[in-house]
Order: structure tokens, then sequence, then C-alpha cells
């Protein structure tokens, strides 16, 4: 047990600040930093709070190798607010490290803060992988295809595997098909995910009722259904539908509870043109 704890956390903080990866590590694998218990470090990043049954935290100390420590580092970095874009680069050492397990973190991470390009190659090497669960990175690969503007047909196909088991990529599915003009696959796939209430099918139906098949009603439906899930531009959306028709005072309601909802949009100025901003 060190003296001063302090002095090693300030090494370790110094050290992820300066990109030196390794030595973060061997701060961590140095000494244990706290004054109760066996607590590391890593722990205090990920469970500040000490709210996590010990068996079910993280410890780089128990890594087998450099890559998988910093691995371990990197997930417990993830889930610390503000350290998200340290564990993207933790990942990115720890794959150059050799772990495998790091391929997937890394490719999901970039994906999460929008950086497709960068991800996809990563993403289609832990989908290759049989140690990861396929179907969730055959959709997250569907994703980053859509996203980069890749092959559709595999995009499709991606995704269409992903959906089976994790519902959520039906709503990308269903913007693919939308782009390629397959409206009425479109719509009944949206329909099914609606009333499974995955999230953000409803907005995308109402759209598409609005904007293709100019079924005013159903699209009302669709975004009262997507305000039901808490989605905020379904209730913008909504004031926009009212808008074009004229209903100022409805308009009005639907854009206030899409501000209250965290939709900070501003609404129109004058009447718009009848078409979806989402």
């Amino acid at each position: 047990m060190v003296k001063d704890p302090r002095a090693v956390e300030g090494r370790f903080r110094r050290a992820l600040a300066s990109g030196r990866y390794d030595d973060a590590v061997a701060a961590i694998e140095s000494e244990r930093l706290c004054t109760e218990g066996e607590q590391s470090l890593v722990w205090k990043l990920e469970d500040p709070e000490g709210r996590v049954a010990p068996e079910d935290r993280i410890d780089v100390r128990n890594a087998s190798s450099l890559g998988e420590a910093l691995y371990e580092l990197g997930v417990a970095l993830w889930a610390q607010s503000g350290y998200e874009m340290v564990a993207v680069d933790v990942f990115s050492a720890a794959v150059a490290e050799g772990s495998t397990r790091a391929i997937r973190t890394l490719g999901e991470s970039l994906h999460w803060f929008g950086f497709s390009e960068r991800a996809l190659p990563w993403i289609r090497a832990a989908a290759e992988d049989p140690q990861n669960d396929h179907a969730w990175m055959m959709g997250l690969l569907g994703e980053a295809l859509v996203a980069t503007g890749g092959d559709q047909q595999e995009a499709a196909s991606c995704l269409t595997i992903g959906a089976d088991a994790y519902r959520e990529f039906g709503v990308p599915l269903a913007k693919l098909l939308v782009q390629q003009s397959h409206w009425d696959s479109a719509q009944r796939l949206l329909e099914a995910l609606v009333e499974e209430q995955v999230y953000g099918a409803a907005l995308l139906l109402g759209n598409l009722m609005q904007d293709h098949f100019h079924d005013y009603s159903r699209a009302e439906g669709a975004y009262r259904s997507g305000i039901n899930s808490k989605d905020a531009f379904s209730a913008y959306n909504l004031g926009l539908l009212y808008w074009s028709q004229g209903r100022s005072t409805d308009a009005a309601e639907a854009f206030a509870l899409a501000r209250n909802m965290g939709d900070f949009t501003d609404p129109p100025a004058e009447v718009p043109n009848t078409g979806t901003q989402r």
C-alpha cells in the first residue's frame, strides 16, 4: 500500500492526458490507490459511488497482457461521462497491442460517435469473429454501410440479419427501404415496429405517411405513437403537420410539447409547405 495514493492517481491521470496509456496501466498495476479495502483506481473510475459488487468490477491488474489491460481500461473509461473519447483512443491502443476484444469496442465506439468511415473496417472484422454476437455486429455493419454510402444491397442484407434478433435495426432498414423507393415494404416494416414499440419507428412511419402516401390522418396517429414513446421529434413533426393544415392552435401546442420533451427547434414563422423535417 502506498503512503500517498493521490501521487499514483496523479501519475495515472497525467498519463491519460498525454496519451501514454501503457504508463496509465502501469500506474494502476503498481499500487492500490484507495485506503478502503482492495479497491483500485479503475474501480473508482467505473463505480465512483461504490454500488457495483467487487466481483463485477473491472480490474486492469488481472489482465493477461498489455493489450487486454488496455481493453479493460477502455471499458472502464467508456463508462465515465467525459472520458468517452479517451476510451476510443485506449481501445485503439489495445488493438495495436493485440487485443481481439478491443476490435469490437473500437468499431462500436467510433460508430457511436459518428465516425462510421473509421469504424467500418473494425466492425466488419468484429462481425467475422465467431466470438462476437453475429447478429448484433451485422446490424452495426449495415448501419455503418448506410452511413458511409456503402453498398446498399449488402447494407440491407446486414440490417435484415441484425433486425431478426435486434428489432431496433429495423429502423435503419426501413430508412434504407425508403431511400430505395420501396414504400410499401417500408410501411409494412414500420407498422410492425411501431406495434412492437421500437423507438424511432413511429417518427419514420409518420413521415412516410405524410410525405409519400399523403395520408395525414395516419401520419398524425403515427406521430402520436411516437410521442407516447417519448420521441420529441414526433411532437415537432406533428406540429408541422398541424401547421401545414392551418391548425395553428394545435400546432402551437405540439411545438410546445416538443420543446418540453427536448426538441428545441424553433417552429416555422410562416405556414410551411407540407413535408417533414426529420
